[in-house]
């Protein structure tokens, strides 16, 4: 016959530590704060740390809009495919991007 003892408070105390929530980092606890996805969270701290707030905020908006901000109609997307083409970045889709919002 299996006996089965009652829970104590203790037995929280020794869980396994599959159940155990570790600690967060101080990168952790700030991206925790914020309400964006972490890659876009930690774009944010470190280009502010680096002094480059603006352009790391217009690059957390374009990786979080919903469209290209080259999406143009039909009758436009001759033009607007020019366009990027002349604010083109070192094969780069985000700093092309950011230069079309700095334009």
């Amino acid at each position: 016959h299996h006996q089965t003892r009652p829970s104590t408070t203790d037995d929280a105390a020794t869980a396994s530590p599959a159940l155990t929530v570790p600690a967060l980092t101080a990168l952790g606890y700030h991206l925790a704060s914020l309400p964006v996805e972490p890659r876009v969270g930690k774009l944010l701290l470190v280009g502010t740390l680096l002094g480059l707030a603006g352009p790391t905020l217009t690059l957390a908006a374009v990786m979080t809009a919903a469209r290209s901000p080259f999406v143009a109609p039909l009758d436009q997307r001759e033009l607007a495919d020019a366009k990027r083409r002349d604010l083109a970045v070192a094969f780069s889709d985000h700093l092309t991007a950011v230069a079309a919002y700095d334009a």
